[in-house]
């Protein structure tokens, strides 16, 4: 579990940046917004920046995280909850075939892979006894050059982004 821990934290950022070259465009705008994609005369919704910038506000969050953890495994279970409810809030714009009302099977994956999430994030944390703390604070980033560096990230892919899509 250390390791995945360890590994949590690059795969989040990875993922945003995986996002910034994604081709995958979401549902058609009801009402036309300046960061729409026209995409075939239409406008769609840029579902892939919603996701990069989810996952850098994610990536920030677990490397916060990661010096104040309770047991080990605690960013893996994190990353895993907020991953499927991170993949949930952008399933809602983009098209594929729903289930029930408004929502696909990737919600219905996504709910059952947060309550098997919260299941072992409990059992880990029932396991953990003593002093919940592991990690000292000595080396952690101070939250505003994190901001910078999440405020960068997310400047950086957008511009990359619709440089890229004209």
């Amino acid at each position: 579990m250390k390791l995945a821990d360890i590994a949590v934290v690059g795969i989040a950022l990875a993922q945003g940046i995986g996002r910034v070259g994604c081709d995958v465009f979401g549902k058609p705008m009801t009402n036309i917004m300046l960061w729409g994609i026209n995409y075939n005369g239409q406008i769609l919704h840029p579902a892939q920046v919603y996701e990069f910038i989810l996952d850098y506000i994610l990536f920030i969050f677990l490397w916060r995280r990661s010096y104040k953890k309770k047991f080990e495994g605690e960013l893996f279970v994190i990353y895993l909850i907020t991953f499927a409810i991170i993949r949930g809030i952008v399933e809602f714009f983009r098209i594929n075939p729903v289930i029930w009302g408004p929502f696909s099977i990737s919600h219905l994956l996504s709910f059952i892979l947060v309550v098997i999430g919260l299941a072992i994030y409990i059992l880990l944390f029932k396991r953990t006894t003593g002093n919940h703390d592991i990690y000292e604070e000595e080396n952690k980033l101070k939250l505003t050059t994190l901001t910078i560096i999440l405020v960068a990230l997310i400047a950086v892919s957008i511009f990359i982004f619709y440089f890229v899509q004209g």
